[in-house]
């Protein structure tokens, strides 16, 4: 390297630096300017919240306690998972190249965007928790030192957050792996054992405490490709982001198959006794087994959470305000079944693409893919309805969930949002059409379609599963609506493949 070249590199890398550490000092002083104007609007939001009788109800229940230590340590343990696939480390392509050609240490070359990353996730943690302390201490009489408790508990998740999301990122299986595994399993246990609790706790005062040593440990292991793939995921992620295709961005992030690659789709001699379809649906499953863990895991979560919702209250006799709260409660359960149904819809998206085309397996399209979506739907419904039942008995203590009415508005849920899902690979990528501007007299409105466009399958899905379960608690005819969404569907499906 020549002299010239050289103080090129240095002068690049010091503005480089210089860039990064303005960056954090900006996000800083957001958040600041966020919190003196946000915070009495959030304190007010907070205390309607907390004053309503479903809320102090569940508050006051004596698992309130296990449920919100289960929800720090699930929050962390996402930030571990989030961090193997797109951590916080993952700045642009040029940064990213010119940050690892430094001379220095990997921990201090890359210590500024990880100090943005940690400042800002703990600040805002922190400030979440301040805002439930002061909230609580308005609406149901909490003590200062519940306030501090609440606030001192909001920052150290954030330091347990922006650590697990590092550790992730690190990618040293026996650190990552092993932490992730006994957080998941004593979050789970936590819920009915107050042994588990403390140990929960245990675990993220550690990772928080430890911050200090192990950000620059999991900095110094950073590997050159894993950041560069990370920073060009970021870029194109980012890219179709803006574009309104969020879909598409999200695929970035699929983890590509990682074993089973010469495996048949059709075995040669298996292929009169398995159905090829859903020998397809499990071979995808096991080609790729981090995402059928990562499904099965959040379609595990949910089915807590569905539990945990049937069990707050009887909406026959609530008011309106509970009947919401419950709506989102159960949406947020279904929500999370609905993204773990994700990691098994290949098969579904490789039917939906070859519709129109040269039949497949000689299989016309129509044919494909309706063997495959009805594998999928009993695929499903076999992951999902026992864990359901099972954990559903663990959060509620009987078995609620299987009396007549709401274990068949169960599975009609179940398989709302496993249509739901079908529905949603048939769509393909986002229409041209939609991306045409449309004046009007308050401003261009083709973001409002293409939101409209984005959101139909959840809201087909996840939020009205979540209004015909609760609706079947009080009159089985709400279980109708929910047939006769998903004939709608099925209809719809028909029109996009013509098929």
């Amino acid at each position: 390297m020549t002299g010239s070249s050289a103080g090129a590199f240095v002068r690049a890398r010091h503005a480089g630096i210089g860039r990064a550490f303005g960056s954090t000092t900006m996000a800083v002083y957001v958040i600041v300017l966020m919190t003196i104007f946000l915070t009495p609007l959030l304190v007010n939001i907070m205390v309607v919240v907390l004053t309503r009788p479903l809320i102090a109800t569940a508050l006051t229940a004596p698992q309130a306690s296990n449920w919100t230590i289960f929800i720090l340590g699930f929050a962390t343990l996402l930030a571990i998972v989030v961090g193997g696939i797109r951590g916080p480390i993952a700045p642009g392509r040029f940064e990213a190249t010119l940050r690892l050609q430094s001379p220095q240490p990997r921990w201090r070359a890359l210590g500024s965007t990880a100090l943005r990353a940690l400042l800002s996730t703990t600040l805002v943690l922190g400030l979440a928790g301040l805002i439930v302390g002061i909230g609580g201490s308005i609406a149901l009489n909490w003590s200062m030192s519940t306030v501090l408790v609440s606030g001192l508990a909001g920052l150290g998740l954030g330091l347990a957050v922006a650590t697990g999301g590092l550790l992730g990122q690190t990618k040293v299986p026996v650190l990552t792996t092993g932490f992730a595994v006994a957080l998941s399993a004593t979050s789970v246990l936590s819920i009915n054992y107050d042994v588990f609790s403390t140990a929960v706790i245990v675990e993220l005062g550690l990772l928080a405490f430890s911050t200090p040593w192990l950000a620059p440990f999991c900095l110094g292991r950073m590997r050159t490709e894993t950041v560069l793939k990370h920073s060009a995921l970021a870029e194109a992620s980012s890219a179709l982001t803006r574009t309104g295709d969020w879909a598409a961005a999200s695929r970035e992030y699929r983890l590509a198959p990682s074993r089973g690659r010469s495996s048949r789709v059709l075995p040669r001699r298996m292929s009169a006794i398995i159905p090829r379809t859903p020998w397809g649906l499990w071979l995808s499953a096991w080609r790729a087994p981090q995402r059928a863990y990562l499904g099965i895991f959040l379609i595990a979560l949910g089915a807590l959470l569905f539990g945990g919702g049937i069990s707050l209250r009887d909406p026959a006799g609530g008011s309106p305000v509970d009947f919401g709260v419950l709506v989102i409660v159960l949406a947020a359960a279904l929500s999370l079944i609905y993204w773990g149904f994700g990691s098994f819809s290949e098969g579904l998206e490789f039917a939906a693409e070859t519709a129109g085309s040269v039949s497949v397996f000689r299989l016309s399209p129509g044919v494909l893919l309706a063997r495959t979506g009805a594998s999928y739907i009993l695929l499903m419904l076999m992951i999902g309805l026992p864990l359901t039942v099972l954990l559903g008995y663990l959060t509620i203590g009987d078995l609620t969930v299987l009396r007549p009415t709401l274990g068949a508005a169960t599975v009609l849920g179940l398989i709302q949002i496993a249509t739901a899902r079908i529905h949603s690979a048939t769509k393909g990528p986002l229409p041209l059409q939609l991306t045409t501007p449309i004046p009007t007299p308050a401003g261009d409105i083709s973001v409002l379609m293409i939101l409209a466009w984005q959101v139909q399958a959840v809201v087909c899905g996840p939020v009205a599963a979540a209004v015909l379960v609760i609706g079947s608690v009080t009159t089985p005819w709400w279980m109708v609506g929910s047939v006769v969404l998903i004939l709608l569907m099925v209809r719809s499906m028909q029109k996009r493949l013509r098929v």
